[in-house]
């Protein structure tokens, strides 16, 4: 590049930053605006507190499609932007837009085609290559429709709800040892492991979860604790426990433990479904936590 062109690049700039400074010192009509979209993000759990969002979110990944439901922006928010603002300011031009939300979108998540809101599609990432899926993330879900008028700024609030839910399942025996080879295996079967961008379930109930068990000495249990996208009170999942060497310990149809236990997660947001398996005299026992029995009352938790 000759001096000529460098210089005559300098001035340009020059005079762009000179007009820019002028139009927001003396405040001109013609300027344009930096911000026409104001957004803040709630999350009020199932009690109405307004701090539920610090505490169970802290990376937002988000969305924005135009009226064509094509993708025009995506920004994405750690814990540090959201502590300092819980929520985001977007520039974007006078129309109507759909804002999707997902909060806690970390390593267990993939958000597959997002460039067009009918396609895209969240999920674990060995979900297309069908190796083990272990758990999915601790994931929350928000939407909101938005009209950026033709001047001036609109505002609105992306409220959001659970995704997920968490299972836990409790091994109590006397050969448990604090060793990865001599613990129990669980396997949840029939669960839906993809959803699209309006939080809805896109593939059948059949998909095994290989979740990671670990020893837990202070309670002296082997547990596995993971998350699964949703269902419902009504479902077909089924809890499987074998033993270190792969014969089957016990089967749980979840649908009918949660009713014998009045554990529901319908219309809740923080939703977790526990579960102890014994060892005794008698056989296998399959039942609440005495530690949930006495922190809450059954179907409350």
């Amino acid at each position: 590049m000759n001096i000529r062109m460098k210089l005559k690049i300098l001035l340009i700039g020059c005079i762009s930053s000179i007009l820019l400074f002028s139009c927001i010192a003396e405040g001109l009509p013609e300027c344009p605006p930096s911000v026409t979209l104001q957004l803040t993000f709630s999350y009020l759990g199932d009690t109405n507190d307004p701090y539920m969002f610090g505490r169970k979110i802290d990376h937002v990944t988000l969305f924005v499609y135009d009226e064509n439901e094509k993708q025009v922006l995506t920004q994405t928010l750690n814990k540090n932007e959201l502590t300092r603002q819980q929520g985001t300011d977007l520039f974007l031009d006078p129309g109507n837009y759909k804002i999707v939300c997902w909060g806690n979108a970390h390593e267990f998540t993939r958000i597959y085609r997002h460039e067009l809101f009918t396609e895209s599609r969240i999920h674990h990432p060995n979900f297309f290559d069908h190796s083990s899926i272990t758990t999915n993330s601790h994931l929350y879900y928000g939407a909101y429709s938005a009209t950026v008028p033709e001047n001036g700024m609109a505002s609105g609030d992306v409220s959001f709800c659970g995704a997920h839910i968490n299972v836990e399942v409790y091994i109590r025996d006397l050969t448990s040892k604090n060793a990865n080879n001599s613990l129990p295996q669980v396997e949840a079967h029939n669960l839906m492991p993809q959803y699209d961008m309006e939080m809805k379930p896109v593939q059948p109930y059949s998909t095994t979860y290989y979740p990671e068990t670990n020893f837990n000495a202070e309670r002296g249990v082997s547990q596995t604790l993971f998350q699964v996208l949703r269902f419902n009170d009504d479902n077909p999942v089924r809890i499987e426990v074998k033993e270190p060497d792969g014969k089957s310990k016990c089967r749980i149809e979840l649908k009918k433990y949660m009713a014998d236990n009045k554990i529901t997660v319908n219309g809740k947001n923080e939703a977790t479904v526990s579960i102890l398996i014994e060892d005794t005299d008698l056989g296998v026992a399959i039942k609440l936590p005495e530690w949930v029995i006495n922190e809450v009352t059954p179907g409350t938790k």
